[in-house]
């Protein structure tokens, strides 16, 4: 089966839930015997330079990109809102990528495009026009949803009413683009119901962003009592709960445990969280590994308080049998169970009662650990995930592996 995979930013490195959620699945199509191309927008904040990709990143067979300068620009956010449009959605609309997807399904026949969220949704059109292939649009989030609650969050009136009407100019060009393909992929029933509830009412399936069990087989044990946290740091939701959690949980915590630690990763840290009281908070920006980081810490929190779709590293935290606690916010669109999987705080003085819980109790924290993974193993395996997919995608697809992949322990690396 030949797959053409649109992206509006290149997945490598694979860092954060989105380009994570790209390249096992593409590894994945690849493992079951898939020629997968990759074109991708070279955006101006992720821009990759392809010379240092690295010889394993081989599993696409062409990989193509286009430059974009996407950056946050006034006028152009005023523009999109006069025309009745979405700014953060048409950021990502480009004349070359058009003109380049047009080059790519002239010169090669596919039989699958997977649309990698629905920012790509201004070049179903040229696909129609060009190609006779099923196109599959994969919504990683909820866009709508995840403006929204950023808004409602936002103290800022004119702020917020921006972001208001952002939301409910995102949710019309969702619906719309979920009307004008093949079939959808949802990543939880959730966000499925979602969009049920708004009209839709197109083929679709529900198939999760899933983990190549492989890289996550050698959990290490942590002696500290430590606590991380990971997530880019230039995205909203992330910086919003990371500064609540430090705010509201933090403080609270190092009175009750003065020897426990706060670790801190994600690129792109604000001055904000360098200027804050020591208070064994450690800020290390961006980290080498971000699996090593998760590894070295008995807990990992999540405290988010907007945004949509599965938080991969929830899944990652809980592959490598550390303790996660989140919001329900965090764990939504996730079936993962308070008490046996994870832990799950309502409120700060939820989060402050969870931590010392651990503190006090290891073998909690092993039971949650020893769950977590069996939890990860039965519902999020890339290798299963990818071959449900492709059996809804193509039912008489063939069960195949790559040749000289053994059976009996196939890897992604």
């Amino acid at each position: 089966m030949k797959v053409l995979q649109l992206c509006k930013k290149f997945p490598y490195p694979p860092i954060d839930g989105e380009t994570i959620a790209i390249t096992n699945l593409s590894k994945a199509l690849n493992h079951w015997g898939c020629d997968v191309t990759l074109l991708a927008l070279n955006t101006t904040k992720h821009y990759f330079d392809l010379d240092l990709l690295p010889g394993h990143y081989n599993h696409y067979k062409e990989i193509f990109t286009v430059d974009i300068d996407n950056r946050l620009n006034l006028f152009h956010a005023i523009q999109y809102h006069r025309q009745g449009a979405s700014y953060q959605l048409g950021r990502f609309k480009s004349v070359l990528f058009e003109n380049k997807l047009k080059e790519i399904l002239q010169k090669s026949s596919f039989d699958v495009v997977i649309v990698e969220s629905v920012h790509m949704g201004h070049y179903l059109q040229t696909i129609r026009k060009y190609s006779r292939a099923q196109i599959v649009l994969k919504c990683h989030n909820v866009e709508h949803e995840l403006w929204s609650r950023i808004a409602e969050n936002t103290s800022f009136s004119l702020k917020r009413w921006y972001l208001r009407n952002e939301a409910r100019l995102m949710a019309q060009f969702e619906m719309q683009a979920l009307k004008h393909v093949d079939r959808v992929i949802f990543l939880s029933k959730r966000d499925r119901d979602v969009f049920v509830a708004a009209g839709f009412d197109n083929d679709y399936t529900i198939n999760p962003s899933s983990l190549d069990l492989s890289y996550y087989n050698t959990p290490k044990t942590s002696k500290n009592f430590t606590i991380g946290f990971i997530g880019s740091l230039d995205w909203i939701p992330n910086v919003e709960g990371l500064k609540w959690f430090l705010d509201n949980v933090w403080p609270q915590v190092y009175k009750a445990l003065p020897y426990a630690e706060f670790h801190v990763a994600g690129r792109n840290p604000g001055n904000d969280f360098y200027s804050r009281p020591a208070r064994n908070i450690f800020i290390h920006g961006e980290v080498r590994s971000a699996k090593d980081f998760m590894s070295d810490h008995q807990i990992l929190v999540v405290p988010l308080l907007s945004g949509s779709g599965i938080r991969i590293k929830i899944l990652e935290g809980l592959a490598l049998e550390r303790t996660v606690i989140t919001t329900p916010l965090g764990v939504e669109g996730i079936d993962a169970m308070h008490g046996e999987h994870l832990l799950i705080a309502k409120n700060s003085q939820e989060f402050i009662k969870n931590i010392q819980y651990c503190a006090m109790d290891d073998e909690l924290m092993t039971k949650l650990g020893t769950n977590g993974r069996l939890f990860i193993q039965s519902r999020y395996d890339v290798l299963k995930q990818t071959r449900k997919l492709l059996k809804y995608i193509h039912p008489t697809y063939p069960k195949i592996s790559r040749p000289g992949v053994s059976k009996q322990n196939q890897s992604l690396s």
